[in-house]
């Protein structure tokens, strides 16, 4: 393989969400690949990926395939100073395709916040990028597309000495509406966020300062932010010599949220996790998930159309 990491492109058709049948498996390679999702639509699947060498630049690739596999077009952005980390792929209200939110300008030197607009040919409608302060480093995660038409992009903002969690709002043009920061006096995250129907924000992360959280230790956090940018609480969730991280929000039917992330027990194996909570950040219930693996995490989940 020539030293080259490749993906595994792999679609599954589901028959009423019971017998999963490998439909086609595709191998795609452009250098070191990372795929983060697909979006399916009626004509075929699209993905966002960042690729490139081990070292800069890693392009971000638009790729779409066709309903048997086929790789039918990808698109290449950015030139050989940058490294982009396109989490995020999805269709907007008008259905253009936005994807982001990691980037690093070797240039610079500076980690920022991306957001690309695309139209369905591909070409660029407006490309941003984020940093309200030159001197610390933005580390973004996923994008999540707001009721307004807008996109929530929760990140962390760091220096020397302490990183804090970071949310930016931006209109459905790219530009910031407000930005919220969480003090906090070591290194917290935010990975994922979601909308409530009073429209507020809920983000998910880790934290090493609140709760049980020191410099060893991390306890998952939910921060609920306004409309307008203002936080209206946090509630952290863990326990003492234990490390938990919420990486993914979805709401579910019934009006609360499911949150997956990872529990890591030293001296034992990691633990996949469930959160369920609702609104005002009040569990429901969690559930742990033991492998036999040092690491084991949920990045992502869907609820089923039966709330399953």
């Amino acid at each position: 393989m020539n030293n080259l990491f490749k993906i595994l492109f792999v679609v599954l058709s589901m028959c009423k969400f019971a017998h999963a049948q490998n439909t086609f498996n595709i191998t795609t390679s452009f250098g070191v690949d990372v795929a983060s999702n697909i979006l399916e639509t009626d004509s075929g699947y699209y993905t966002s990926i960042s690729s490139g060498q081990p070292t800069l630049p890693r392009n971000a690739i638009f790729c779409f395939y066709d309903t048997t596999g086929n790789l039918i077009r990808n698109n290449i952005y950015g030139d050989s100073l940058e490294l982009y980390n396109d989490h995020s792929l999805f269709l907007d209200s008008k259905n253009n395709f936005i994807m982001g939110a990691g980037y690093f300008s070797l240039k610079q030197n500076h980690y920022q916040l991306s957001l690309r607009k695309i139209a369905s040919n591909a070409s660029n409608i407006w490309l941003h990028h984020y940093a309200q302060d030159t001197t610390r480093s933005y580390y973004g995660n996923w994008v999540y597309n707001t009721v307004d038409s807008g996109f929530i992009l929760p990140a962390e903002v760091a220096d020397s000495i302490d990183g804090n969690i970071y949310v930016i709002k931006v209109d459905s043009s790219g530009t910031i509406k407000w930005d919220y920061e969480l003090l906090g006096n070591k290194y917290d995250q935010a990975f994922d966020a979601a909308e409530t129907i009073i429209h507020d924000y809920l983000v998910v992360g880790w934290t090493n300062s609140f709760g049980n959280g020191n410099l060893n230790f991390r306890d998952a956090i939910v921060v609920c932010i306004d409309s307008s940018g203002n936080n209206k609480w946090k509630k952290t969730f863990g326990a003492s010599n234990v490390s938990e991280t919420m990486y993914r929000i979805i709401s579910s039917h019934d009006g609360n949220f499911i949150i997956s992330g990872e529990r890591f027990i030293v001296g034992q194996y990691g633990n996949s996790s469930i959160w369920k909570i609702d609104s005002l950040g009040n569990l429901k219930w969690q559930k742990y998930y033991l492998t036999k693996s040092n690491v084991s995490e949920f990045y992502g989940i869907q609820e089923l159309a039966n709330g399953q």
